[in-house]
């Protein structure tokens, strides 16, 4: 049971939870900006994550998205995506990480599933590749706590489940 009390915490929460990573990732930028001068695929992380600019070629329909953080998640989602393969042949499939190599692993492993970058958990970020995806389902791998985008999916009615979470 939700109480009006309860509902302003949950408010608050989120609202410092929002200020506090935006911050960070004020503060973190100016790293962020040396590495991608570095290396391209930092270049391609960032455009990404922090800005929500998704690779061409999302697929049509609504697909399920699954969120791997990085190579291990990576690892753990590919049977996910066989079986869901094996019931579903035509079902699109996005396929999201957090990591430089967890996306490379992804390409490489699962050529046949739209790979991209997960936005970073701020809201303007998340709802922007949120409706550009319009998952039908999000599938998150382990239990990382992402407030924003659940709280996104939450309010654009998209379901989430959370598989080998404890």
């Amino acid at each position: 049971m939700t109480t009006s009390r309860s509902a302003l915490r949950v408010a608050v929460s989120h609202i410092v939870y929002d200020l506090a990573l935006g911050l960070a990732c004020l503060v973190a930028l100016p790293a962020w900006l040396v590495k991608a001068c570095r290396d391209e695929r930092q270049w391609r992380w960032a455009r990404q994550r922090l800005l929500g600019r998704l690779p061409p070629g999302i697929p049509a329909g609504r697909p399920v998205w699954i969120h791997a953080v990085s190579v291990g998640e990576v690892k753990a989602a590919r049977p996910l995506v066989a079986a869901l393969r094996k019931a579903w042949p035509d079902l699109p499939l996005v396929l999201s990480t957090g990591t430089v190599t967890g996306y490379e692993a992804a390409a490489r492993s699962l050529p046949d599933v739209y790979v991209c970058h997960a936005p970073i958990d701020l809201p303007p970020v998340v709802r922007k590749v949120v409706a550009a995806l319009d998952p039908r389902l999000i599938v998150l791998l382990e239990l990382e706590v992402w407030p924003a985008f659940m709280r996104i999916a939450d309010e654009l009615g998209v379901p989430q489940v959370i598989l080998n979470g404890r």
